[in-house]
Parts: C-alpha cells; structure tokens; sequence
C-alpha cells in the first residue's frame, strides 16, 4: 500500500495471467484407454478423449483428419486452449491457459485430470516442453487509467481504446520497428481498466467500487524459449516498463490538470495547450509536468523480487511443481 496525492493505492505482486506451452507428444504421453483406436495419431488420440467431456466441458472442437486438432475446454472460471498437429513428421501439441482466472482450484483440477481422467502424462509433456508466450500482469488498485501513464524503453507506436461513451479504457504500447508494414509491430505493454472489462461480461468488479487498472507486459520466446521449470528464475519481465501517476502541477487544479492530460494524449502537446489557449509559459510548465511525471505506481525493481509469491498465488507454480515430481 501506498500513498499517491493523498490516495490509498494498493499494487498487486506480479502474476501470470496468459502462458503458452508447446511441446512433443507421443504415443509414450499417453495411458492406455479403454476405446483406444488401434490406427490413431497422438494427435487424435488426446484430442478426441479431450472432447469427451468426461471431466471438463467443452466450449469448442475442430479435427481435421489426424494430423490438426483444436479443442477448447472450460476448467473453474478460465478457458484452456488445445491445437495439436503434424509438423515436420513429429506430433506437438500447443496449451494455452490464464492461471489468474483458473486460480489454485482450477490449476489444481487440470493437472490431476490430466492425469487421471485424460490419461495425459502432464508431467513428461511440460518436462520436455517450453515456453513460447508470457503475460505478466500487476494490478493497480486505486488510481483510474486516466490518472496514469504507462512508459517503454522498447516503445514505438500507441493504440488508445476509448468506451463507447468516450472514456479512456486502454493503452496499448507496441514495439519500436523499422518495418514499412503496414501492421502493427508486437505488442510489448498494455494498460486497461480493469472494471470496464468486467462489466462489459456482466460480472461483479474485482474490488467493489474501487478502480482498478491492470498493467500487463507480454514477452513472446522465438529463438530461446523458456524451460517450464526455469519460470521462477526467469529474468525481470517488467523490466523497462513503467507506469506512473500524472501528479497534478502548482499551476493548474487536478481537473483542469487531467483534462489537459486526456487532450494531450489524443492530439500531442500543441493541439492540447491550443484547445485550452494556454499561454506559452503554461504550455512549457505543463508538457515539463508530462513529460516528468514520477514513474513510482509500478517500479520494476519494487515489484519484481515478488514474482515467486505471484507464481503461488495465480497457480502457474504447480506448472514448476510437476515437472519437479518428475525430475525426483
């Protein structure tokens, strides 16, 4: 908990809340079932005990022969993704899931299913798996995206999401490129109301009344992907971000001073201080107040050495654990 311009804002310890894993398998990955097929690929052979529905409810399914597979099951509050297919002669299989919304039950009762009821050896799979994509997430309680301003040392391009009334609802800072193409580059951090993403699927806010942003820094792993097990010793991923409060200048008051900030992140420095016919001394002393804000919300280093305390509480560290039984 800390104090901002005389408000009380609590930061949350970094989490997971998306994670990609890819990896081989084989017919050595899975238990034996009564209704084996003697003909079927690794690849057929999961995904059709998978979307049984035996033990979790299945949302979504797409085979293609047996060699490409998507199933999509439901596991507590959260999806978890499925797609195996035949690449260069060898069977993989790709999982995607948000610890944050499975929680400690959901993770929980996905691995043991896996196990016990799908007869998927969980545990050989992640141990040969690896990592391809990481969302770290912290939670800011207590300040407004309007309040904050989210930095990058990697930053390129800026995407504002705006409500339908108007109201800021995301940042999304995409990567420095020297590409001439026309898409975006990858997306390196995002900042969103947290609230407004609850209401829009009708569920209760995450504390009451409360405003709630969520910083989140996406890393996607091409060349050196991480080991599972390496996930409580990776490196900082929050590091080179930032996110910190738009502290309200002497010369203005806080609302003409966010006022001036929301026209300043839409059409830059001129065209906010021209809407309010600023003065040029007013219009140097605010851009100074923008420019310097203190970046003290989010402070990688403050946050970062409680990354293990995260693992355990979002669940993705029975990720770890697994793959340890195996190891012992």
């Amino acid at each position: 908990m800390k104090q901002v311009q005389g408000k009380s804002v609590w930061v949350s310890v970094p989490f997971v809340d998306k994670i990609s894993i890819i990896g081989s398998i084989s017919d050595d990955h899975l238990w034996k079932w009564a209704t084996d097929g003697s003909n079927e690929t690794p690849v057929t052979r999961l995904t059709r005990r998978l979307a049984t529905g035996a033990k979790f409810a299945v949302t979504h399914t797409r085979l293609a022969g047996g060699s490409y597979a998507e199933v999509v099951v439901t596991v507590g509050d959260g999806p978890v993704h499925f797609t195996a297919k035949k690449a260069k002669g060898a069977y993989r299989l790709r999982m995607e899931l948000n610890p944050s919304r499975l929680g400690n039950d959901g993770m929980f009762d996905l691995i043991d299913s896996l196990k016990t009821v799908y007869k998927f050896n969980i545990g050989a799979f992640l141990q040969e798996a690896a990592i391809t994509r990481l969302d770290v997430a912290v939670d800011i309680v207590g300040l407004h995206i309007a309040e904050l301003l989210v930095s990058s040392e990697k930053q390129g391009k800026r995407v504002l999401y705006l409500g339908e009334g108007g109201a800021l609802e995301s940042v999304y800072v995409h990567r420095v490129s020297k590409s001439k193409k026309r898409s975006l580059p990858p997306l390196d951090v995002k900042l969103y109301d947290k609230v407004q993403e609850r209401l829009a699927f009708d569920d209760q806010p995450p504390f009451g009344q409360a405003p709630v942003t969520r910083m989140e820094v996406v890393t996607n792993y091409t060349s050196n992907k991480l080991a599972v097990a390496a996930l409580p010793t990776c490196k900082n991923l929050i590091s080179g971000r930032r996110v910190g409060h738009l502290l309200t200048p002497a010369i203005c008051n806080q609302w003409q001073w966010l006022s001036y900030a929301d026209a300043r992140r839409h059409g830059g420095p001129k065209w906010a201080a021209d809407v309010f016919g600023y003065s040029q001394t007013s219009r140097d002393a605010l851009e100074a107040a923008y420019q310097g804000h203190i970046s003290d919300v989010v402070d990688p280093a403050e946050v970062w050495p409680y990354w293990s305390v995260g693992l355990e509480l979002c669940g993705a560290q029975m990720l770890c654990d697994t793959v340890a039984e195996m190891a012992s």
